[in-house]
């Protein structure tokens, strides 16, 4: 049952992170834009996702600027949360959920913010491919020590038994 537990915490520490960095995302594009003195409008909806329309034209380069911060900025926010939760879980094992999380929502935004900036009207399937892979640095960094972590309760319960 533990097993279970522990993996449905790492399903809710990647559905809570993820959805947390939409708005971050979002306000990245905006504080851009305004950088260049254009206001915007930010939409977010439920689903965790959400979209920036500034209310007047950027310069190509402001534009690309603007399209690169949401990404980034929302990387590097994640980027110092996974060092934290990183350096927590030298110390418990139970950090490993939260670490792997925010690695994953870090990569991911890195990974899209260069689609985001010049390919906007990229179709699903390359942003899928970027998805795929930060789970795959996600998964060659943390997937072993996850592994071990969530069947480390299953070896300590038929120690008991």
């Amino acid at each position: 049952m533990k097993i279970i537990e522990k993996f449905l915490s790492f399903v809710f520490s990647l559905a809570i992170f993820g959805w947390i960095a939409a708005p971050i995302h979002e306000g990245f594009h905006l504080l851009a834009s305004r950088s260049f003195g254009v206001d915007g409008r930010i939409g977010l909806a439920w689903g965790g996702y959400g979209t920036f329309q500034p209310d007047s034209f950027l310069s190509p380069g402001g534009n690309i600027i603007m399209l690169l911060a949401g990404g980034l900025g929302t990387g590097l926010v994640f980027l110092i949360l996974w060092m934290l939760a990183a350096y927590q879980a030298k110390y418990t094992k139970w950090e490993l959920d939260d670490a792997s999380a925010l690695f994953l929502v870090m990569a991911m935004q890195f990974t899209y913010a260069p689609i985001d900036a010049f390919w906007p009207s990229a179709p699903n399937w390359i942003i899928a491919v970027s998805a795929l892979a930060a789970f795959g640095a996600t998964g060659a960094i943390y997937g072993k020590a996850l592994i071990e972590w969530i069947a480390a309760e299953e070896k300590e319960n038929k120690k008991v038994v």
